[in-house]
C-alpha cells in the first residue's frame, strides 16, 4: 500500500492568517530495504512509462511565516509534516523542493511597475480606437496614436493579400488554425498534469489512451508542420524578389534580420532544454523546412496547372497525405531501442511532413472537396490571422484553468472535453487580443526601424 500521490492542505483554514505561507512541496520516500513488496511495487511503476513514478508524492502545506525565511528550517518543517502522514505507512520520505506563496497580497515595485505600464497601455489602446477617425488626418503623435487603434490593427491584419499565389494557397490558413487546434488537445494532459489530481490512475488511464492509443507521436510531430509552411511561403517569397530582380546579399540579409526579430518571442518565452531539443533543433527541423523548400519549388514551377478533380484523384490524394500521416504516427508508436529506433525515427519526421505538404499541394489545385472548403472558409481564415499569438499564450492559459483549485480536480473525459473548449475559447480570445494590441504594433515598429524589402510582391500577411 502507497501513500496518496496528491495530497492538498486545506486552503481556507491556511488563509484564516493571513501571514502564512501555502506551500507546494516534492518529497521522495524512503523505504526500508526490508520492504521488498513496496520497493518492487515502485520499481515497476517507474519502469512503466504510462504511471506516474511512485517514488515521488506531492503535497501542498500550509507553512507559517517564521519558518520561511531560512531554507534549512523551510524543508526541515515541510519534512516533518510528511512524515507524520508517512508514519501510517510505515514508510519516511525527504522533501526535495518546496514552492510557496503567500497567503496574503503581496505587490512589490516590479509588480507595480508592470501594473501600471499594462494599465496605461491599455487605456491608450482604448483612446486611441475611439479618437481613431479624427487622429488619423492629423500629423505626428495624434497620427501614430491613431495607428494603435484595434479597428486599425484589425483591418491590417484581416485584409487578405489579393495575390495569385495567396488564393492558391489559402488552405494553408485552415490547415494552420486545425494544427492550432490539434496542439492545445495535446497540451490538455501536460497542463492537467501541473496540478493536484484526485485520482491519478483515472488520469493514466485516459491519458494513455488518448495518447498511446490514438494520437501516437502526433505531440512531436504536428509542430512541424508550421515550420513546413514557413519555409514553403519563404521559398516563394525569395522567388518574388529573384522574379523581379531584386535577389542580393543585401536583400537576403535584410530577410533574414526581419524573420530573426519576427520569430525572438518563441526563442524568448519558451527557453527549456526538451522544448529546444523538441521543436527548435536543427536535426529536428531540416527535414520538414527542406520539404517545404522542395514544395515550394514545385508549387511555383506548377501553380498555373489547371487540375479538374474528381473522385478518383480525390480518393488518391486523400489516401496518399492522410496515409503518410497516419503512417508516421504509427511509426511513432512502436516500442524499440537502441540503433533501430535511431534509424526508425530520422524517417518518421520526414513522412510526416510529406504527407503535410501533399495535402496543401493537393489542396492549392482544387483537390479536397469537403476538407478544401472547410480549410478555406472565412472564419478559419480570419482566426488563422492570430495562430501565432495563440501558439504563444495557449499554454500560460491552459495552466491558469486549474491552477487555483482549492482541492484535486477530478480528471476524466468529461473534464477534458470541458478544459478543452475553454482552452480554446479562452485562448482564440486572448490570441485575438494580443494580435491586435501588441502583436501588429510591434510589427508596424518593426517596419519602421529594421531596414525593409522595397517593392516586392508579399505572400502571407499571416506567415
Amino acid at each position: 500500500m502507497l501513500p496518496q500521490l496528491y495530497k492538498m492542505a486545506n486552503y481556507t483554514q491556511c488563509a484564516e492568517n493571513p501571514s502564512n505561507y501555502y506551500c507546494s512541496a516534492q518529497a521522495r520516500l524512503i523505504i526500508p530495504s526490508t520492504n521488498l513488496n513496496t520497493i518492487n511495487l515502485i520499481k515497476n511503476f517507474s519502469l512503466d512509462k504510462t504511471k506516474f513514478d511512485r517514488e515521488f508524492i506531492y503535497r501542498t502545506q500550509c507553512i507559517p511565516k517564521e519558518f520561511i525565511q531560512d531554507d534549512s528550517e523551510l524543508y526541515y518543517y515541510a519534512s516533518n509534516l510528511v512524515n507524520q502522514e508517512m508514519e501510517f505507512f510505515q514508510l519516511s520520505a525527504k522533501v526535495e523542493d518546496v514552492t510557496c506563496n503567500k497567503i496574503g497580497l503581496e505587490i512589490n515595485t516590479f509588480d507595480i511597475i508592470c501594473l501600471v505600464v499594462v494599465v496605461f497601455y491599455n487605456i491608450l489602446l482604448m483612446f486611441a480606437t475611439y479618437k481613431e477617425k479624427s487622429y488619423e488626418k492629423e500629423k505626428g503623435l495624434k497620427y501614430a496614436i491613431s495607428r494603435l487603434s484595434l479597428f486599425h490593427t484589425w483591418k491590417l491584419r484581416s485584409k487578405p493579400p489579393n495575390t495569385t499565389d495567396f488564393k492558391n494557397l489559402i488552405n494553408m490558413n485552415g490547415t494552420r488554425v486545425f494544427g492550432m487546434l490539434i496542439i492545445i488537445l495535446l497540451h490538455i494532459g501536460v497542463a492537467s498534469n501541473t496540478s493536484f489530481i484526485s485520482d491519478p490512475e483515472v488520469y493514466e488511464k485516459v491519458y494513455y489512451t488518448l495518447v498511446d492509443s490514438i494520437l501516437g507521436c502526433l505531440p512531436a510531430l504536428i509542430v512541424l508542420y508550421f515550420f513546413l509552411i514557413s519555409s514553403w511561403l519563404l521559398t516563394i517569397q525569395v522567388h518574388n524578389i529573384y522574379a523581379r530582380g531584386q535577389l542580393s546579399l543585401k536583400n537576403v540579409g535584410i530577410l533574414i534580420l526581419n524573420r530573426y526579430f519576427r520569430y525572438i518571442e518563441v526563442r524568448s518565452i519558451y527557453q527549456s532544454l526538451p522544448y529546444v531539443v523538441a521543436y527548435m533543433s536543427t536535426y529536428t527541423l531540416w527535414s520538414s523546412s527542406l520539404i517545404g523548400v522542395i514544395f515550394g519549388i514545385i508549387y511555383i514551377k506548377t501553380k498555373n496547372f489547371t487540375i479538374k478533380p474528381n473522385a478518383v484523384l480525390n480518393t488518391i490524394w486523400c489516401s496518399t497525405s492522410f496515409g503518410l500521416i497516419y503512417l508516421s504516427i504509427k511509426m511513432g508508436a512502436i516500442k524499440i531501442n537502441g540503433i533501430k529506433a535511431s534509424l526508425l525515427g530520422c524517417l518518421i519526421r520526414p513522412i510526416f511532413s510529406l504527407g503535410c505538404a501533399l495535402g496543401v499541394y493537393g489542396m492549392s489545385h482544387n483537390l479536397g472537396g469537403p476538407i478544401k472548403n472547410l480549410m478555406e472558409s472565412k472564419v478559419f481564415i480570419i482566426l488563422s490571422n492570430c495562430v501565432y499569438c495563440v501558439y504563444l499564450i495557449h499554454m500560460p492559459t491552459m495552466l491558469l484553468i486549474n491552477r487555483f483549485s482549492m482541492e484535486p480536480i477530478n480528471f476524466d473525459y468529461w473534464k477534458v472535453i470541458q478544459d478543452y473548449i475553454v482552452s480554446v475559447i479562452l485562448s482564440f480570445l486572448i490570441g485575438i487580443y494580443f494580435t491586435l494590441a501588441i502583436e501588429e504594433p510591434g510589427n508596424m515598429i518593426q517596419k519602421k526601424i529594421l531596414p525593409q524589402i522595397t517593392k516586392w510582391e508579399k505572400i502571407s500577411k499571416t506567415e
